[in-house]
């Protein structure tokens, strides 16, 4: 009762909020019964319940789980602070709703789903905003928008169209001009850029991070290893590099004499590869022992297979022989065949 009072009085003073409760499981319907308490007494219009089944498969640091965003707000040559252009929960919203789309890696109107906001600050006049990571598919579908720019154009024209609608567009008469053509505030053009540097290394500490498959995705790994050949097809960030980067760190963990071939289309990530597979495995001695059963194959592909090196901390390739491979992972195989 005391908490809804001082929700009622101090944070929820008007209508336009959105207010999310997160309630942290026990044995016990006491916090389910105090929650439903105090949406009665806030009047919620709904109030729902997610019952996570396996909470086993998702207890993971909570910084593993966030990603943070950096924006830089320019007009013309001049950089903004964004929040003189448009208010904090404005941003919020047209952020969350930028990013909504990239849950399920496509824009229709009846799969999008929110992205938890986590913060949101500014950094002199950058705006850095924190992002629940939901999986590793969106995190990869997060890559490709900011990478892209695809993330910052559709954030900077959502922004000046919002301006157009509302600030842009007025008349401008002073004293002076009386009588004198009246000058009209054209449309503002918004350029919204991301730390794209930033990005690139906190997105591969984060997806280093990342171990854990889905219920679907395990599934699909266990039909795949009990198979001799295999096509798993399935969309764009659905996880099917993900799947076979199990399979691969199996195949060497539970047979010291299984060599992998991993054919790719690039260097760039085919030593991604190389690192997540590293990471699974503990001290310099298992590291070498795994590195020497694992060849790349990567364009151009006349030049043969490569053998990874791990020095000093740093990996690079050179090339070698190829052999007789206990297993060949070929991915995002159309751009090899």
């Amino acid at each position: 009762a005391a908490l809804g009072k001082f929700l009622q009085d101090r944070v929820l003073w008007d209508d336009d909020y959105r207010f999310v409760l997160l309630l942290t499981s026990g044995e016990s319907n006491e916090l389910q019964d105090s929650a439903l308490q105090l949406s009665t007494q806030l009047e919620f219009e709904e109030f729902l319940i997610s019952d996570v089944k396996d909470a086993s498969s998702s207890l993971v640091k909570a910084h593993s789980r966030h990603e943070d965003l950096r924006f830089t707000f320019s007009e013309g040559a001049q950089q903004l602070s964004p929040f003189d252009v448009v208010d904090e929960i404005t941003f919020a919203a047209l952020i969350a709703k930028a990013l909504s789309g990239l849950v399920s890696g496509d824009g229709s109107k009846g799969a999008q789903q929110d992205v938890p906001i986590a913060g949101m600050y500014l950094d002199g006049r950058d705006l850095i905003v924190t992002i629940c990571v939901r999986d590793i598919s969106f995190l990869k579908n997060l890559s490709h928008a900011v990478l892209t720019g695809t993330l910052d154009m559709n954030i900077g024209r959502t922004v000046s169209l919002l301006l157009q609608s509302g600030a842009g567009g007025g008349v401008m008469i002073s004293g002076g001009n009386m009588g004198q053509p009246i000058e009209i505030a054209g449309p503002r053009t918004i350029t919204v850029e991301s730390d794209m540097t930033n990005f690139a290394v906190n997105f591969e500490h984060a997806i280093l991070a990342m171990d854990k498959l889905t219920a679907h995705q395990d599934e699909k790994k266990d039909a795949v290893l009990r198979a001799d050949d295999v096509h798993l097809f399935a969309p764009a960030g659905a996880g099917k590099t993900f799947v076979a980067l199990h399979c691969i760190e199996l195949a060497l963990s539970q047979n010291p004499n299984n060599k992998i071939l991993f054919v790719v289309k690039n260097e760039a990530l085919a030593l991604y590869v190389v690192k997540w597979i590293c990471a699974r495995f503990e001290g310099a001695v298992a590291k070498r022992s795994m590195l020497e059963r694992l060849h790349l194959l990567y364009q151009p592909c006349e030049d043969g297979p490569r053998a990874v090196q791990l020095d000093d901390g740093r990996l690079w390739t050179e090339a070698v022989p190829a052999e007789l491979y206990d297993m060949i992972v070929i991915n995002e195989a159309h751009h090899v065949f």
